[in-house]
């Protein structure tokens, strides 16, 4: 699929991205953040970020909680329902909307950069490991984090069907070998039925 394909799937789906994420999972993702991650540099990219799902949980996890969280996606529809659920508080936020395989950002310009639930919908992933270095400040800690393992999101989009039925997760202990070999340096690596999480750092 191309990229502009991929675009349109996520444009159209941004509306009803967000009807299965309860009070519930946002609670699991603090708690997976406070007890399996380390404390996030700051400025923060969060990278494919959808509908800002994390927005609810960053700033809890960050070393500076008044330093900026960019929030970059393909998608504009995506972007938009950020606008819809942003905080009144203090926090800067910046949209952004970029592919991740040519980041629109100076180098070693972030402290952390997530990629959260969206790591499979990279159609070349080694491009986008390369940018997300080159971004990253050094030091800088990368993390790639779903709520199921690859199996289960691997058959989640051979069912979605479309732009990506064919995106393709691999095991977690995978790409973190991927990431080693690009230079990074692997912190955790973790993956079962309700959790995958690769965390290295630049």
């Amino acid at each position: 699929m191309s990229l502009q394909q991929i675009q349109q799937f996520f444009d159209r789906h941004a509306a009803r991205w967000d009807y299965s994420l309860d009070e519930g999972k946002i609670d699991y993702l603090r708690t997976i953040f406070k007890e399996l991650i380390v404390q996030l540099k700051t400025p923060v990219l969060d990278l494919g970020c959808g509908t800002g799902v994390l927005l609810k949980v960053l700033p809890g996890v960050t070393e500076n909680p008044h330093d900026i969280i960019v929030e970059l996606d393909i998608s504009a529809e995506m972007l938009s329902q950020i606008r819809y659920k942003q905080n009144e508080g203090a926090r800067p936020v910046c949209l952004t909307q970029g592919d991740g395989h040519k980041l629109p950002f100076a180098g070693e310009r972030f402290g952390s950069v997530i990629a959260f639930q969206t790591f499979p919908h990279f159609i070349n992933p080694l491009r986008v490991i390369k940018e997300v270095y080159r971004v990253l400040r050094p030091g800088g800690y990368f993390c790639i984090l779903h709520l199921a393992d690859h199996k289960r999101l691997n058959n989640l989009h051979r069912n979605a069907g479309g732009a990506v039925k064919d995106h393709y997760m691999p095991p977690a202990f995978e790409l973190a070998n991927r990431l080693k070999k690009s230079g990074f340096v692997p912190l955790q690596t973790k993956e079962k039925e309700d959790i995958y999480l690769v965390l290295v750092r630049k």
